[in-house]
């Protein structure tokens, strides 16, 4: 019989744990961001104004991939608020704080929290680039 009870404490503590996951459930419904493509101007311009109305306790930052071209290295970040979830390209061009996932190209690094993430606008380009600036931790 004890070993019935260690079970279901086991199973209940499991169950706590994967419903205690930062990782909320992604969905989107603005309009804007469905009908334009990820990293184009006006998807990026209607992400950071809904990321400025969100109270900044509510956006939560996700990473994605990491990837590298001629133009750049880009990790892509899913952002996170209370009405929406997106995905969204940010040039790197300072790793500090995301060093790690630099070396390791991502690999083991996705669905990982970015704590503080925080990030500027390049508006001198087309498309309206937005650029990696910092994060305080990085939590699996």
């Amino acid at each position: 019989m004890a070993s019935i009870g260690k079970f279901c404490s086991l199973v209940f503590l499991a169950i706590a744990l994967v419903g205690c996951d930062g990782n909320r459930e992604c969905s989107n419904n603005n309009p804007i961001l469905n009908a334009n493509e990820i990293g184009s101007t006006a998807y990026n311009i209607e992400l950071v104004r809904l990321i400025n109305t969100t109270d900044e306790g509510a956006m939560d930052y996700y990473f994605e991939s990491y990837t590298k071209d001629a133009s750049g290295e880009y990790i892509t970040v899913r952002a996170q608020g209370e009405d929406f979830c997106a995905p969204s390209i940010f040039l790197v061009t300072e790793w500090t704080g995301i060093e790690n996932i630099r070396s390791t190209s991502g690999k083991g690094y996705v669905g990982a929290e970015l704590e503080d993430f925080s990030f500027t606008i390049n508006g001198d380009s087309e498309p309206i680039q937005l650029v990696f600036s910092s994060v305080s931790g990085i939590f699996d």
